[in-house]
């Protein structure tokens, strides 16, 4: 048991003591920890690039100066490529269906040349809507898979 009187060293009377006296130590390492909290919240949870896009919209910078001040993300980038191979293979898609197309075009005015002598009458019995929108031959595929009904549009 703790006596009063002058036998007490300092930090026996520091244990004892009924008040807690706070540490400077202990003062800091709370404010870094606060501080920590802070910039850690702002660095991973505040999205800055968005907020700097819609500044620049809202200031009438165009989008493509936008995108030329503004990097894309990871996913954008990743996005605009599965893109592109998309295109590319609706193009090669398009392509086959064209060579295709060409030689039955060919092979049906070889024919029609054979019975006809003149080239002017082979070319006027091939008639193209020209109302309609003409679709590509991807552009058929794909409203076909979406369950459109293509058959009132020509398709080349």
């Amino acid at each position: 048991m703790p006596a009063l009187g002058n036998g007490e060293s300092e930090s026996t009377r520091r244990a004892v003591s009924a008040y807690p006296t706070y540490n400077k130590n202990m003062l800091l390492n709370i404010v870094i920890l606060l501080v920590f909290i802070f910039l850690f919240n702002n660095l991973f949870f505040q999205d800055y690039r968005l907020e700097e896009i819609k500044q620049l919209r809202a200031s009438g910078v165009s989008t493509d100066e936008i995108k030329a001040f503004i990097p894309q993300t990871i996913r954008e980038r990743r996005e605009a490529e599965e893109d592109k191979k998309n295109e590319m293979e609706r193009l090669k898609d398009d392509v086959v269906y064209l060579k295709e197309e060409v030689k039955r075009l060919s092979r049906l005015l070889e024919k029609d040349s054979a019975k006809n002598s003149s080239l002017g009458d082979s070319l006027d019995a091939i008639k193209l809507p020209e109302d309609s929108k003409l679709e590509t031959y991807s552009d058929t595929e794909r409203n076909l898979k979406n369950g459109k009904n293509v058959t009132d549009k020509a398709v080349r």
